[in-house]
């Protein structure tokens, strides 16, 4: 099994205890090899593809995946040295000086070879990852989950600067240690917002030196100078959350550290609040992928909506997972169909104003609709995973009728300088709550202003301008 170990070592793959002792290998290690994954694939049904590949995934597209990693499995050397060359050969690029922005930094390597993760450059890798998502499955338990307490309500200060006026830097699909990514990070360290939340995704599969390797780093300047926060989501459950609730504890403990800005974060769900605004975040992916189905949660968010509506606050909801939306296959885009999750909050979406979310992976504003989805809705989903250029709008349909302000159409890399320009950019979003009005700005990886958003706030109602 040497070809086997070497090619799971590249992916970053460390077998949990519990895989390790069921799979009968010796300690460190786990047999895992073609005849492995074939016999996985008597396990596989619909909702395990749900679980793993995204809310709309069905079993036949899962059991494709599966026969794929297996005949990948079966010449492991070939499939790492197929690998490697989606992680480019070296090359580097400097941006010419007239495209250089504030915070570049040669010592950040752009390099315009680089495939990792991209669905269609990187999908052998992605296919043994699905592989290695069911295979744990059926060996390794979730962790507990963490719920609020009467002495920890998980309701937090969202803070003001004395005028009612904060800052929050928000961004999603993020965790892949890309440039791109470690730029948005400095931006927004440069920018000092009031506290900072990340949507969820750490790929490929929020593992522990996923984790070490393409999140943590990148984020000490944010946590040594705010509050941060991150939600749970479907690439950090493949690894049964197990790493993502990890960390969320040794944040927490960090910011208890003399000297260190305070952590409060304990759940992968949270309120934070101030007398005029309160940013509610989900956890849709520990109980059901895409999903809020968990009555407690439920009830927990009933609650915070009815308390801020009933108090004048503005709420503002922040998942990983969309409302409404397009959704993307294992390896392509399907039209706008999902509408799951809007449907289990139910009646209490009359009581959301404003609502971000990841998952997908584009940058989308969108207008409020009636009674179906009235509230502004946004898809940040561009953090740092390497998408497809959009220019159609029909690419990012609601499919409820959200007339669309505006979605991020711009390349990664200028087109004329010839370098992989059929990526998307990516960016994140700055938003600034004043008591009666909020501004929203979606910022680009090269710290370019690509759309501003202004909110009249009145009696609670949000009216887009």
């Amino acid at each position: 099994m040497p070809g086997e170990k070497e090619l799971l070592r590249f992916l970053k793959y460390e077998p949990d205890p519990a895989v390790v002792v069921a799979s009968g290998a010796a300690q460190g290690e786990v047999v895992f090899n073609a005849e492995t994954v074939r016999a996985l694939q008597d396990q596989v049904d619909d909702e395990m593809a749900k679980e793993i590949l995204g809310p709309t995934a069905t079993e036949g597209e899962l059991l494709d995946i599966l026969k794929r990693a297996e005949r990948l499995l079966e010449e492991p050397d070939v499939t790492l040295s197929s690998l490697r060359a989606t992680r480019g050969e070296g090359r580097t690029f400097e941006l010419p000086p007239g495209e250089r922005f504030e915070g570049y930094d040669p010592a950040i390597q752009i390099e315009p070879d680089l495939h990792i993760f991209e669905t269609l450059g990187d999908a052998p890798a992605w296919a043994v990852q699905a592989a290695l998502a069911v295979f744990e499955r059926l060996f390794v338990a979730k962790p507990e989950f963490i719920r609020h307490t009467a002495q920890d309500s998980f309701v937090y200060d969202l803070g003001n600067d004395g005028n009612g006026k904060t800052t929050v830097a928000l961004f999603s699909d993020w965790g892949t240690g890309y440039y791109h990514s470690q730029y948005i990070a400095r931006h927004i360290a440069r920018l000092r917002p009031a506290q900072a939340i990340h949507l969820g995704d750490v790929y490929y599969a929020g593992r522990n030196r996923e984790f070490t390797d393409y999140f943590t780093p990148h984020l000490d300047p944010v946590l040594n100078l705010m509050p941060f926060y991150a939600l749970n989501a479907n690439h950090e459950m493949m690894a049964r959350g197990k790493p993502y609730f990890n960390y969320l504890g040794v944040k927490h403990a960090k910011g208890k550290q003399p000297g260190n800005v305070a952590q409060p974060q304990r759940g992968s769900y949270f309120c934070l609040q101030n007398d005029h605004y309160q940013l509610i975040g989900l956890d849709t992916a520990y109980f059901k992928n895409g999903r809020l189905v968990d009555p407690g949660l439920i009830t927990w968010l009933g609650a915070r909506l009815i308390e801020g509506t009933d108090s004048g606050r503005v709420n503002i909801l922040l998942s990983q997972n969309e409302p409404y939306g397009p959704s993307s296959g294992p390896l392509h885009f399907r039209p706008a169909s999902k509408r799951e999750l809007l449907d289990d909050i139910g009646e209490l979406k009359k009581e959301v104003g404003l609502w971000f979310w990841g998952d997908e992976h584009y940058a989308a504003l969108y207008m409020p609709v009636a009674d179906d989805a009235p509230f502004i809705g946004s898809c940040i989903g561009h953090g740092g995973y390497p998408f497809d250029h959009i220019s159609d709008p029909k690419k990012v349909d609601s499919g409820i009728g959200a007339e669309i302000r505006w979605f991020e159409n711009e390349r990664r890399l200028p087109a004329d300088l010839k370098v992989h320009k059929d990526r998307g950019d990516n960016g994140f979003c700055m938003m600034t709550l004043d008591p009666d009005h909020i501004r929203l700005e979606y910022i680009d990886w090269r710290a370019r202003p690509r759309h501003t958003a202004d909110i009249d706030v009145a009696a609670g109602s949000l009216t887009l301008a």
